[in-house]
């Protein structure tokens, strides 16, 4: 069973990579302009915001006014429309664990774009999936191969992944780290119930996990 599910794991991290650089390409380098790039460089620095407003924003009368600002909602001036405005600063507002986990890469020279960062934390989402559903098939007693490769592609497929991986952005990033942190709690409690045994740090790593995804 363990070898399926991981042959599952492998075909769906491919499915999952091709549908999130079909509609933009895989990168690793020179995604700056990427917000969680933008954010994952700004804590490196110690800092919360991206940068300052344009110039030219600052100066309209009421640059909150979305009939003034219109001109900053395009993509031909950097779309900053999901930004916050604050001080002359800008600040995203998607949740900052996935800029975190994105510090290191930046540290090796590594900025992934939103299509590699949404797929890989997809793929981790997935493992930790399949690995629940090995625990759960073992409580079960001995199902037969077919119907765990089926429950495997089922949890793969019949879920809002494939789908939130044709577009990937800074909302699909989120998104993905959210389930991949979550799905790593449920499998930390999961086995800690099969297991019937609790340690304090199989506790606190879960905590951790469940804490993570809400961020």
């Amino acid at each position: 069973m363990s070898v399926a599910l991981c042959a599952v794991l492998l075909l769906l991290a491919g499915l999952y990579l091709w549908t999130a650089g079909s509609t933009y390409p895989l990168a690793f380098r020179g995604q700056q302009a990427d917000p969680y790039n933008q954010l994952a460089s700004a804590f490196a620095h110690f800092h919360l915001s991206v940068g300052a407003a344009p110039a030219a924003l600052l100066r309209l009368r009421d640059p909150y006014e979305p009939s003034q600002n219109i001109a900053f909602q395009s993509d031909a001036l950097g779309s900053i429309h999901d930004f916050a405005l604050y001080r002359g600063r800008l600040f995203i507002t998607w949740g900052p664990v996935p800029a975190l986990f994105l510090i290191p890469l930046h540290m090796i020279g590594l900025e992934p774009s939103s299509s590699a960062t949404a797929a890989l934390f997809a793929i981790a989402g997935l493992t930790f999936v399949l690995a629940t559903l090995r625990i759960l098939l073992r409580q079960l007693g001995d199902p037969a191969l077919w119907m765990c490769i089926l429950a495997a592609f089922t949890l793969g497929l019949a879920s809002a992944v494939p789908f939130m991986l044709r577009r990937p952005a800074a909302y699909e990033d989120a998104i993905s780290a959210g389930l991949c942190f979550a799905m790593a709690g449920t499998w930390l409690a999961i086995s800690t119930l099969a297991g019937r045994r609790t340690a304090r740090w199989r506790l606190i790593l879960m905590s951790l996990c469940f804490g993570l995804a809400a961020g």
